[in-house]
């Protein structure tokens, strides 16, 4: 009501250049109240009514999988945090043959960052033991030294190299679960025009710090009752990172658009 008393004053003193972006201001205030209301309902249709989550498709027989690739972005990362995401990665249940790790690093290469993450990737007896049960490739670190396109332009670089049909993206501080591959691509195989499919992100610190606690515990409930709502809308967005995307909508929109610093 305050909004629209100082609109109605704005019009009255015939300040129309003013008044669009009040009357904008005021309509994303109104729909995000109608947002926050919905969200509620879902809360307790969810609490009360039971509404079961939705399950994930079976997955097919190995043999009927397709070639995939994780993509671990970083740049000047810890890597006390970065090697949590490259463990958790590497962990992911899905046929050996037909899985590739990618560790995207736009580092400095003089950075303190970049020697530690090249020291864990050449000593790591995780990696070590990954790539002696698959192959050499199956876990490769990639590094610009004149990185250009910000993060976009990482990812550009490197799902091109790959033959994988869908592509799992981390940030360096994303965590998954082992079958998350596993819930995720016949989501894929049983629609052909999908062209992406998120998953709940997992903090890696959740308890560490009180604002790590509360930051991960509004992630937690956005996701279990205020992205519902968008999602029944068809406004289903994409964090840009815990998500898989497939080849064919990379190709079709040539790639991220590395204009802008961000890929969310």
């Amino acid at each position: 009501f305050w909004g629209q008393s100082v609109l109605a004053d704005i019009v009255r003193n015939g300040e129309w250049l003013v008044a669009p972006f009040v009357a904008a201001f005021l309509f994303g205030k109104i729909t995000s109240s109608f947002n926050d209301a919905l969200s509620m309902v879902n809360l307790a249709q969810r609490l009360f009514a039971g509404d079961p989550p939705r399950q994930p498709l079976p997955c097919p027989e190995d043999d009927k999988l397709p070639v995939i690739a994780v993509q671990i972005a970083s740049r000047n990362e810890p890597i006390e945090v970065l090697s949590q995401t490259i463990a958790s990665a590497l962990a992911i249940d899905y046929p050996r043959e037909k899985i590739e790790v990618q560790i995207i690093d736009d580092s400095s290469a003089d950075s303190r960052a970049y020697q530690d993450l090249l020291y864990f990737y050449n000593n790591s007896e995780l990696i070590r033991k990954y790539k002696s049960e698959r192959s050499e490739s199956s876990v490769t670190l990639i590094h610009r030294d004149q990185p250009s396109g910000f993060k976009a332009g990482g990812l550009n670089n490197a799902w091109r190299r790959s033959k994988a049909a869908y592509f799992l993206i981390l940030d360096s501080d994303s965590l998954v679960s082992p079958d998350v591959c596993r819930k995720l691509v016949p989501e894929f195989i049983h629609n052909k025009k999908l062209a992406y499919a998120r998953t709940k992100i997992r903090a890696t610190n959740p308890r560490s710090t009180l604002y790590s606690a509360a930051i991960s515990a509004s992630n937690d409930i956005q996701a279990e009752y205020y992205h519902p709502v968008k999602f029944r809308f068809g406004f289903v967005y994409f964090n840009g990172h815990n998500g898989m995307v497939s080849r064919e909508a990379l190709e079709a929109v040539n790639g991220w658009p590395e204009e802008q610093p961000s890929e969310d």
